[in-house]
């Protein structure tokens, strides 16, 4: 894919402005580009991440411009015919990343614009959803209250300060926390997204999908109440449309979400952590194909973002790499406030066949699940 300049001044005599657009088209090219004549009335205006209408064979259809340059004038090239809108609908570095996914992968590059813009921003639909209206009545109601930082034990302690150094110094870092499960990594997020919004940044959050809880978007919200965005599968089309324009506002300074959430429009990216980062779920099966652990990766090393793995169990490479010295890693080998791991019992099925219990859960699990609802 080519560099990307942000915009281009005046053409020099015998060249003139040429912009590459991404069309919203089913096409058969792989890269999805196509080169469209800049007119004048844009020249010095037009920008990368820009949306346009531009012809299409016998059609008119709406692209985003991927790359600015100048070429001679004697190409015989169809002009773009509106600008859609006043500024960028996609930052450069989004761009970047939806050329960096489409290369990598080998999938069409308007697949993965699809895959990063909502259908509803694409179709320029009236913003009727009132999400920052919404954020206020449910802390009025005591469904979001502001919860301070806890204390943090020595490991948690140790853990925080090495990967605020790398915060500190807009270092491009990769950390696997490595910690039981309970040992308290939510917390050390929690306290590196303090640090991350006190330097004027912004954090991403990636979880698997099945993680998504209410209870673990509800201990975000409650430390940054009316800071955080949610994007999940759940959103209707006008509710995902709406948290989109907060985050490309700049409204919304932490985002969670699962792995689509990687294409989230920060503008101001310092921190990404990636919670339970061997789960499969990051990994996109359909089309556009994509694993949001390595598209993170990239957009760690573009935007000088620390990225952080956390994980009770890691997966092969990610360990070995660790291991390696090649990032760092970090470990939390107790649980927090000195819990101990729960009982663990294995019971023989073969047993429970020879009683006539056919039930795929044991006689001891089932007594054990009945105490807890009793409870």
């Amino acid at each position: 894919m080519p560099s990307i300049p942000r915009a281009i001044a005046a053409p020099d005599t015998g060249l003139r402005a040429v912009a590459q657009v991404a069309v919203e088209a089913r096409v058969g090219s792989q890269t999805g580009l196509f080169d469209y004549a800049v007119p004048d009335a844009l020249t010095g205006v037009i920008e990368v991440g820009h949306r346009v209408r531009v012809p299409f064979g016998k059609r008119t259809v709406t692209g985003f411009v991927y790359a600015l340059e100048q070429a001679p004038t004697v190409l015989e090239l169809k002009p773009i015919e509106a600008l859609l809108d006043a500024e960028p609908v996609l930052p450069p570095v989004l761009i970047e990343l939806a050329g960096f996914v489409a290369a990598h992968y080998l999938v069409p590059l308007d697949e993965v614009i699809r895959a990063i813009v909502p259908p509803r921003v694409r179709a320029v639909v009236r913003r009727t959803v009132k999400r920052r209206r919404q954020s206020r009545i449910l802390r009025q109601a005591g469904a979001v209250t502001a919860v301070g930082a806890v204390g943090l034990e020595p490991a948690q302690q140790a853990a925080a300060e090495r990967i605020a150094v790398s915060l500190a110094r807009h270092e491009a870092d990769v950390f696997l926390l490595h910690g039981v499960t309970g040992s308290g990594k939510t917390e050390v997020y929690l306290r590196l997204l303090d640090d991350v919004l006190a330097q004027g940044g912004q954090g991403l959050i990636l979880v698997p999908e099945i993680a998504l809880t209410p209870q673990a978007v509800g201990r975000f919200a409650a430390r940054f109440p009316g800071r955080l965005a949610v994007l999940h599968s759940a959103l209707t089309e006008a509710e995902r449309a709406a948290e989109w324009w907060r985050i490309r506002r700049g409204e919304a300074d932490i985002v969670i979400g699962p792995r689509a959430a990687v294409f989230a429009p920060l503008a101001r990216l310092r921190l990404i952590v990636i919670d339970e980062e061997e789960s499969s779920a990051f990994k996109q099966e359909r089309l556009p194909r994509y694993h949001a652990p390595s598209v993170a990766r990239w957009l760690a090393r573009k935007t000088h973002a620390v990225l952080v793995l956390g994980s009770a169990t890691p997966s092969v490479a990610t360990y070995t790499t660790a291991l390696s010295g090649r990032e760092h890693l970090l470990e939390l080998p107790h649980r927090a406030q000195g819990r101990a791991l729960p009982p663990v019992t294995i019971v023989d099925m073969r047993k429970e066949l020879a009683a006539q219990h056919f039930s795929p859960l044991s006689r001891d699990l089932q007594a054990a699940i009945g105490g807890s609802l009793a409870r």
